[in-house]
């Protein structure tokens, strides 16, 4: 029997609710990316129909996604801000060993994130339920350009000045994204797609 699927709304009352609890430091809504608790399996049943600030998101997903775990996300130069509420009744496991954050380019390309340190990671057990949890992680970066060492001839004494003009970031752009992939705890989904 195929799975009952039903359209939810996530009003901007709410979503801005949760970016008060979340950060002062940005005052730009977080608007490229949404995304609910789902099995990957169901990936393909979840849409997101439309967005607007007035009405906040609509999307379509079935009985079997948890619509009261969602995520937003927000595409910076170096970095991307995902930002995850559970309005669930129970907390959820996170932490920095067990959390993967993925992002898959439309060509299949998939990139991890960089979560950075362990004592700055934002939790570090689980993310109790009513709460707002926000991860800034580090886009991908190409290790060898940053370096200089496409040129395998390179003098070694020119890696570190060259290393400190600045990292050399993969150009990910916004419309290259086909998902980001969240695993918290090693057992909860989800998956995240662009906001049209």
């Amino acid at each position: 029997m195929p799975a009952r699927r039903s359209l939810f709304h996530i009003s901007i009352l709410t979503f801005l609710t949760a970016l008060i609890f979340v950060s002062c430091s940005s005052s730009s809504a977080i608007n490229d990316f949404f995304g609910i608790e789902m099995s990957l399996i169901d990936s393909a049943d979840f849409k997101i129909v439309s967005y607007t600030v007035e009405d906040g998101i609509k999307f379509s997903s079935t009985a079997l996604m948890e619509n009261r775990v969602f995520a937003w996300a927000e595409l910076g130069d170096r970095t991307i801000q995902i930002t995850i509420t559970n309005n669930s009744p129970k907390a959820i496991p996170s932490n920095y060993v067990e959390d993967d954050f993925v992002i898959t380019l439309v060509d299949g390309t998939k990139y991890s994130l960089s979560k950075g340190k362990n004592f700055e990671y934002p939790t570090q057990g689980e993310i109790e339920r009513n709460k707002v949890v926000s991860f800034t992680l580090g886009l991908p970066e190409n290790f060898w350009e940053t370096i200089s060492m496409t040129n395998w001839d390179a003098d070694a004494s020119n890696l570190a000045p060259q290393f400190w003009k600045g990292q050399n970031k993969y150009n990910l752009h916004r419309d290259n994204f086909k998902n980001i992939t969240v695993c918290l705890g090693g057992k909860i989904y989800i998956l995240m797609k662009p906001v049209p």
